[in-house]
């Protein structure tokens, strides 16, 4: 979803407004629960869930564990400082400009 939104909503074309935007991004984001909910509930209570996507769009990030209702690691970004997200520091966040890879986003969440 991250390359759609970025293709269609990120200026190359005129195709959507505004409006269209959050539309798009709200289904990101519904899209990614509708993924995310059956593998947690798939896992053993106390055990834990990595959610990485391969965007830096926080619709489907930090919204997408926001809105799952489970708990984030808080250990994560120690294990992994370099990529400790710049505003969320329980999660990591590697960037082009800055790490010379692809944009990701990494949670690691208690069920």
């Amino acid at each position: 979803m991250g390359y759609y939104l970025r293709r269609f909503v990120g200026g190359e074309t005129d195709e959507f407004d505004r409006e269209q935007m959050i539309d798009v991004a709200e289904q990101a984001l519904q899209l990614q629960l509708e993924l995310a909910r059956p593998a947690a509930a798939r896992v053993k209570p106390g055990g834990v869930l990595v959610y990485a996507v391969c965007t830096l769009n926080a619709d489907e990030n930090e919204r997408v564990v926001d809105a799952s209702g489970l708990t984030p690691d808080q250990t994560l970004a120690e294990e992994w400082p370099r990529y400790r997200h710049p505003g969320r520091p329980e999660f990591l966040l590697t960037r082009p400009d800055l790490h010379g890879t692809s944009g990701f986003f990494i949670a690691r969440l208690r069920v």
